[in-house]
């Protein structure tokens, strides 16, 4: 059922912000402060919603359905009941969002109400807002019931009083306790992401911890000594062309100790696809494979020094596809 105090809290408090924050007169701090406290209400009482849209079957595991109808699936986490398989579908067109996206809120809507009842309530009593309760459930979804219950108590005292990275420390020690990293299966691995800029790219990584702090150390050393050769960019700069010097190592090692080899650059295969007119012109858009799109002046600061392998391709007189540029 829904929250009967939320409710009356909606009816008196959101009466009361809407006046402040549609008053013209109030200073513009009150209106903001009040628009902040009215989205946090709003939110609370959507998830209280949602929580009993997840609610209304109130399915378990043990409870048998017929197969040829609405089945029930788990979003949460363990120890929560199962949902009716349409309420995601039902929830992201609402909220005019994603199947997945809309999946994930109700994911941690149903583990906050189950598996964190004192965050829960913290947030229905507008002390919380509803996404920092959503980081709490997220961070401890591989957990068992007990295991979240046991994190929720230890955040009790801390919610509404302190600040996130008080309470994010403390979440964090207290799952490091009930589930050591022994205890879960080692993840390691390197991503590239594109960028919206065209000339700049992500990389995410886990690797060792020892490993981490020697890359970052290995780093900040490079991005001094190119400071002390003349590089006037800033740290965080110079720390980005550290990391793409380690990609050569010769090049790194003649930085490190002072040497003077030779330096050979390694090679990459880039596919680029340019118009005949934009190549005359110097100018004009490319098409990058798994890159993207980029400007023809971008050409060289995304191919670098590598090692070029032009190839050649034969262009046929079609029609354009029209979502082609």
């Amino acid at each position: 059922m829904f929250d009967m105090e939320l409710l009356e809290r909606i009816a008196t408090d959101g009466a009361e912000l809407q006046a402040v924050l549609a008053d013209p007169t109030s200073p513009a701090f009150d209106r903001f402060q009040a628009g902040v406290e009215l989205a946090n209400l709003a939110e609370a009482a959507q998830a209280a919603a949602a929580l009993e849209m997840a609610d209304a079957e109130g399915w378990d595991t043990h409870d048998d359905y017929d197969e040829y109808e609405r089945r029930l699936v788990r979003v949460g986490s363990d120890g929560t009941p199962l949902v009716d398989e349409f309420l995601p579908s039902e929830v992201a067109a609402t909220m005019g969002v994603s199947v997945g996206t809309a999946t994930l809120y109700l994911r941690d809507v149903v583990n906050l109400r189950y598996r964190h009842p004192n965050t829960w309530a913290i947030i229905q009593d507008g002390e919380l807002p509803v996404w920092r309760g959503r980081q709490i459930a997220l961070s401890c979804c591989h957990l068992t019931k007990d295991q979240g219950l046991a994190v929720d108590l230890a955040l009790k005292p801390l919610l509404g009083r302190f600040g996130w990275n008080r309470v994010n420390a403390c979440m964090k020690a207290t799952i490091l306790e009930l589930d050591p990293p022994q205890q879960r299966p080692e993840h390691r691995f390197v991503h590239r992401y594109r960028s919206d800029n065209p000339v700049t790219g992500f990389i995410d990584a886990s690797v060792d911890r020892s490993d981490a702090i020697l890359i970052d150390n290995t780093v900040g050393r490079i991005a001094e000594i190119l400071a002390r050769n003349g590089d006037s960019d800033d740290r965080d700069h110079r720390r980005a062309k550290a990391l793409g010097i380690l990609a050569n190592p010769q090049q790194a090692l003649n930085l490190l100790t002072g040497a003077n080899q030779p330096v050979t650059h390694p090679t990459s295969q880039v596919f680029v696809h340019i118009h005949q007119e934009s190549l005359t012109n110097q100018a004009g858009l490319v098409r990058i494979e798994t890159e993207g799109p980029a400007l023809v002046e971008h050409l060289a600061q995304i191919l670098g020094h590598n090692q070029i392998k032009l190839t050649p391709v034969i262009h046929l007189d079609h029609d354009s596809p029209i979502d082609a540029y």
